[in-house]
């Protein structure tokens, strides 16, 4: 799915998560901007991801997404709430400032 997302990533080999880089969809290009829509996943979708930052990683923007602890259905029911907010973000060209779980509800449906 991520690469119909168009997110580039790092796919597991005999590993429990996979390395995706969200840097494109960030606010602004820094721990800041990373911290912004690791909040925003959580908040409007009920989504964890673990930010790059948390795994010194030097570029912002980078998450890990683990799959091993949830069901099937669960996974994807989390993708396609990921890419509903990817496609808020690229579509319509939201401002991060009006950027708020209210402003995009309906990505939980």
């Amino acid at each position: 799915m991520l690469d119909e997302m168009v997110i580039p990533f790092f796919p597991a080999k005999a590993g429990i998560f996979v390395y995706a880089d969200f840097s494109s969809l960030l606010p602004e290009p820094t721990a800041e901007g990373e911290a912004k829509f690791a909040s925003l996943l959580l908040d409007a979708a009920r989504i964890i991801m673990t930010p790059g930052a948390a795994q010194h990683d030097q570029k912002p923007g980078m998450f890990r997404i683990c799959y091993c602890f949830v069901s099937p259905e669960l996974l994807l029911m989390a993708m396609q709430r990921l890419d509903n907010i990817i496609v808020k973000i690229r579509t319509h060209r939201i401002h991060w400032d009006d950027l708020t779980p209210e402003s995009i509800s309906d990505i939980i449906a």
